[in-house]
């Protein structure tokens, strides 16, 4: 599953589009977005394949009629076992789907391409430059999940502990050598997922129905939320400079190579998973939640293995190997 850019405009849809169901924050507030800007985003149903909203506000407000409490990210992983059930959708391989929740039923929206019956071939259709347009356009199918998910998709909704979560980042991402001098914004500046300039005409001037909004509601502080952003954007920046010159330059090993790769791999596999719990969970992505967890912790009672016999020892060290082997899977989820 890769990491597609969708991920900023899922996360806002997640983030403000919950403030709208849950709290009544008006759509005007957000109608006008800049992670929307040049973005057209319709929602379809997938069995039906019938058009429900040509507009995310449009979705919202049909979303908040049917019931909807809620919305969640979650990694595409989980639909891997599902089959499509409409030959004429492509749905894409993405890191995340969104979530609505109806009660006892949830439906997932995943992106995809609809397919043209009389279009033969494999590639997608290009047409001639002259008629290209400017907008990128994403469509949401609405599947029905089956009850068999529901756990899964609880799972992901319990709350995270993230002073462990921070510690474990640093430990496998932010403190590796590949991850040093990293240039990322002073903390507490929101994550914006654009550039300012994006939202310029060639004058210099502000496009008109164009507000620079962070992809996270100010409602919530969330400043490691917006912190960790951040410094994903600095490392994929900086690993993408990595691999061009180890392009350029020939005299470059194969071991730096398949180092290089390795990590960005695992660096990828963690950040989609870190952009889920962000999703569901900014409000509690707090600095001062770190503090207050990390407080917590020192408060434990005295190590039990000081009260262990000498004879154990050769087994905590086994438990220990589990325990590293399974860490990634109890933070994120796996």
């Amino acid at each position: 599953m890769s990491l597609h850019p969708i991920w900023k405009q899922q996360l806002t849809l997640v983030s403000y589009g919950n403030e709208f169901l849950q709290h009544d924050v008006p759509l005007s507030t957000f109608k006008t977005h800049s992670i929307f800007l040049q973005q057209l985003c319709a929602f379809k149903d997938l069995q039906q394949q019938h058009l429900l909203a040509q507009h995310f506000t449009v979705w919202l407000e049909g979303l908040k009629r049917q019931g909807c409490t809620r919305l969640s990210l979650h990694h595409a992983e989980l639909l891997l076992d599902h089959a499509n059930p409409n030959p004429n959708v492509e749905l894409l391989a993405y890191s995340h789907f969104i979530v609505s929740h109806h009660g006892q039923q949830r439906y997932a929206w995943i992106c995809g391409n609809e397919l043209a019956e009389w279009y033969p071939y494999d590639h997608p259709f290009e047409p001639p430059v002259s008629q290209h347009h400017s907008l990128t356009e994403t469509i949401f199918w609405r599947y029905a999940l089956p009850p068999t998910l529901n756990a899964k998709i609880d799972e992901d909704l319990k709350a995270p502990k993230w002073a462990e979560i921070q510690s474990f980042l640093n430990e496998r991402i932010f403190e590796h050598p590949l991850a040093q001098g990293l240039n990322i914004p002073m903390s507490g500046t929101p994550y914006m997922g654009i550039d300012k300039s994006i939202c310029l005409d060639e004058q210099g001037q502000w496009l008109a129905d164009v507000d620079y909004l962070p992809l996270i509601h100010s409602q919530h502080i969330a400043d490691l939320a917006h912190q960790l952003l951040y410094q994903f954007d600095a490392l994929e920046e900086k690993l993408a400079e990595e691999k061009q010159q180890q392009l350029d330059d020939t005299n470059v090993s194969d071991e730096t190579r398949y180092a290089l790769r390795n990590f960005s791999q695992s660096f990828e596999d963690l950040r989609i998973r870190c952009i889920t719990k962000i999703a569901n969970h900014h409000s509690t992505a707090k600095i001062s939640q770190l503090i207050q967890e990390s407080a917590q912790s020192t408060r434990t009672s005295p190590s039990e293995s000081a009260k262990a016999p000498n004879s154990a020892k050769h087994t905590f060290g086994l438990i220990a190997v589990i325990v590293v082997i399974c860490v990634l899977g109890y933070y994120f989820g796996l």
